[in-house]
């Protein structure tokens, strides 16, 4: 096969693969916003978790195309840049073509170390936002309280982190099953106070319905909070 060949059908491919990325994240974006598995919203039977994974997925083979792209050209590449940043390049391009594949090396690490600058600042910034938010951090707004005596996550959220039973654990890392078994609110009340489908594991963690149904933990902590009212006035009844 021409070498003209491959690069055309490689160029198609990575103009499919942006294509699909665009695309997926249109369908992400407008068509299944968050919230809308709440309604059971699907797109060819795929709801808007799964077609993230899609477009999750299509990032990775748009990378692959480029590296690809990228090793096709590469004389091209290291001809360029020793051009545009080695002065007197043009002239001496011919007698020293070690300093252009330098100069190619250089460009491409320069772009790898640019990229792994932002994932590895996204990740500090991850880490710095769980240090506010762990066991024994007091800061004006955590986000893990609990429901001692009966009070609401809400009405604790401008003091200090929970203690008790829920301590030790974040609301949005808790499973259905650990809400049930922390506050006695049966997981199918609790889907079913949230809108959410009777299908959804107990294992789902709160953080994972935040994403996937647009439910916030203040609509969680109601839902907690109007069924243990419900239960102290009329504890022998079951009131789902």
């Amino acid at each position: 096969m021409r070498r003209s060949t491959i690069n055309y059908l490689v160029d198609l491919l990575l103009l499919l693969a942006m294509l699909g990325m665009l695309w997926t994240g249109v369908v992400i974006r407008f068509v299944l916003p968050a919230g809308s598995g709440r309604h059971a919203l699907l797109l060819w039977g795929k709801g808007r978790h799964e077609w993230g994974d899609v477009h999750y997925q299509l990032v990775f083979v748009t990378i692959g195309l480029v590296v690809l792209h990228v090793g096709l050209h590469w004389d091209w590449v290291c001809d360029v840049t020793g051009r545009l940043f080695v002065r007197g390049e043009r002239k001496a391009e011919k007698r020293r073509p070690g300093l252009r594949i330098a100069c190619g090396v250089a460009f491409l690490a320069g772009v790898s170390a640019l990229f792994g600058l932002g994932v590895w600042t996204a990740l500090l910034r991850v880490d710095e936002l769980a240090k506010t938010s762990s066991p024994g951090y007091h800061g004006n707004r955590p986000d893990r309280v609990t429901l001692d005596d009966h009070d609401t996550p809400g009405d604790h959220e401008e003091g200090d982190a929970g203690h008790g039973k829920g301590a030790g654990q974040g609301w949005g890392s808790q499973t259905l099953a650990e809400i049930e078994k922390q506050y006695g609110i049966p997981v199918a009340v609790l889907l079913k106070r949230l809108r959410v489908p009777e299908t959804v594991s107990a294992e789902t963690r709160l953080a994972r319905l935040r994403q996937e149904y647009g439910i916030s933990m203040s609509t969680v902590r109601d839902v907690i909070h109007q069924y243990l009212e419900q239960m102290e006035r009329a504890p022998a009844v079951d009131k789902p």
